[in-house]
């Protein structure tokens, strides 16, 4: 996965926590439409959206033919990956063949189309 999305995985799980709490109470799962909007709020990069979504929406809200077994499971491991301090940055990672992401390369979870519209 691109440091830019990885980036983009670790802004979610720095800032939605505490801001979907904040704006709707508890500690999830939120709908599609309050993550969206939180989102817009923070102004975060919707781009790997998809990820939000498995991250604090309820999983049975979610598209069974985008959020497939493998998309789910590829998507877990870049989450977790991203939540990893230094996971696939800097030059050594590259000279030990670590790039820190099981996904495909896309924030599109192995499945998902991307932008979430």
């Amino acid at each position: 996965m691109a440091k830019n999305q990885m980036k983009l995985i670790d802004q979610y799980q720095r800032l939605l926590p505490a801001s979907l709490s904040q704006r709707y109470g508890g500690s999830g799962p939120y709908t599609m439409a309050q993550v969206e909007r939180t989102m817009e709020h923070l102004r975060l990069d919707r781009t790997c959206i998809y990820y939000a979504y498995l991250m604090y929406c309820e999983k049975a809200a979610l598209d069974p033919e985008i959020f497939t077994d493998q998309a789910v499971a590829n998507m877990s491991q870049d989450i977790d990956a991203a939540s990893m301090p230094g996971a696939g940055v800097g030059p050594l990672a590259s000279l030990f063949g670590i790039d820190g992401f099981a996904g495909d390369g896309g924030c599109d979870g192995g499945g998902a189309g991307g932008g979430g519209e």
